[in-house]
């Protein structure tokens, strides 16, 4: 059973980028998503697809800025659906690059209207609906600006600064309403800033940046101490045997080969129980068996933790070999080329490297990259 089969789902901004592929994750795990777009051809399009994928749903033009428009998107999704369980409002624009003084009020208006009004007009008609259908949850898109602010971007850090107080709002609000067995409405909208204050992430380096006073075991409790968290030796036991380290835990690490080093590393980023792990290039730097090896290590971690892994790398086999998802992007400026579900089983010897599905999902991150890259100076 898909998490979300029998629930319905509205998506705003659902047309392009990050809100498109929250549409198509959402069908895919059982919703019924109504995709809302300014540009209804756009929100059309990721419809076709998501029906074509075998999924439920319904494009709606929005405007976000006009409260006709939110409450209208409800009553379509309450209509067609029967009911509204899930919100994310992901609707938003840039602002322009102005100071204050020289600031267009007309820009100002426009970008408030979006990214604060609209999302309030939203909340407004969502969480009523969530209220008579039983609960559930709404996802509000934030930005690292709106715990931060940056010269001239007045519009945009205010209006995000203010949706991180209105999300806040809404939680406490509604949190306790709704049925008994939904548990009532949840509201988010973290940052990437509050994630990092809130460590809901762990990192491996290129290098694994082991201090080298400190044994393996020590410097897998770093994070531990600095964040206070008790229970440290069951944690650190329980992170150095995920990764094959019982036995090197009083060693230095100048002692060990640079693969477990970097094992090492990544105890350290699973000792406080993060919910993402993000690896940026690990195991570049290590030979070709090495790698081999840890590659095949990290698919059994992932099979024995079931943690959300964000790997980065610039080897085409290494990112069809371990993904589930290939996201191939362009330099210069980074902007995304092809997003590539992999059907390779979950159960991957290193010798499905030579099958013909492999071969074939390589040749397609491979034209990726090529689509994305100027090689002219």
């Amino acid at each position: 059973m898909a998490r979300f089969d029998s629930k319905v789902a509205i998506v705003t901004g659902g047309g392009s980028g990050i809100g498109a592929e929250i549409s198509r994750e959402l069908a895919a795990e059982g919703a019924s998503v109504v995709v809302t777009d300014i540009n209804l051809d756009a929100a059309q399009r990721v419809v076709d697809e998501i029906v074509a994928a075998g999924g439920v749903a319904s494009a709606f033009e929005q405007n976000t800025a006009k409260w006709e428009d939110s409450e209208a998107a409800v009553a379509f999704a309450q209509k067609n659906y029967g009911a509204l369980h899930l919100a994310v409002n992901n609707a938003g624009i840039g602002a322009p690059a102005q100071t204050i003084g020289d600031y267009d009020i007309a820009a100002w208006d426009r970008v408030r209207a979006v990214d604060l009004d609209g999302v309030f007009y939203g909340l407004k008609f969502q969480l009523p609906a969530m209220v008579a259908a039983g609960g559930r949850a709404v996802v509000n898109m934030s930005s690292v600006l709106g715990s931060v602010g940056i010269a001239q971007n007045a519009a945009y850090v205010a209006s995000k600064h203010a949706l991180v107080g209105l999300t806040k709002v809404a939680a406490l609000e509604y949190a306790a309403q709704g049925s008994r067995d939904s548990g009532g409405i949840t509201v988010n909208g973290m940052s990437p800033s509050e994630a990092r204050v809130k460590r809901s992430y762990g990192y491996v380096f290129q290098a694994p940046a082991l201090y080298p006073w400190r044994t393996i075991e020590k410097n897998v409790a770093l994070p531990l101490e600095i964040m206070g968290l008790a229970d440290r030796e069951a944690r650190i036991k329980r992170s150095i045997d995920l990764v094959n380290l019982t036995g090197f835990e009083k060693k230095y690490p100048w002692q060990l080969s640079g693969g477990m080093q970097q094992r090492a590393s990544i105890a350290r980023a699973l000792a406080f129980d993060a919910d993402l792990l993000l690896m940026d290039e690990p195991f570049g730097a290590l030979d070709e068996i090495v790698r081999d090896h840890l590659n095949s290590e990290l698919l059994k971690l992932w099979a024995r933790t079931e943690k959300t892994i964000a790997f980065v790398t610039h080897s085409i086999p290494e990112a069809v070999y371990l993904s589930t998802k290939i996201v191939v992007m362009s330099p210069r400026p980074g902007r995304v080329t092809d997003i590539i579900e992999s059907d390779l089983p979950a159960e991957r010897p290193l010798d499905i490297r030579e099958t013909p599905e492999f071969l074939r999902l390589a040749a397609r991150v491979r034209d990726g990259l090529r689509a994305g890259h100027s090689y002219e100076e």
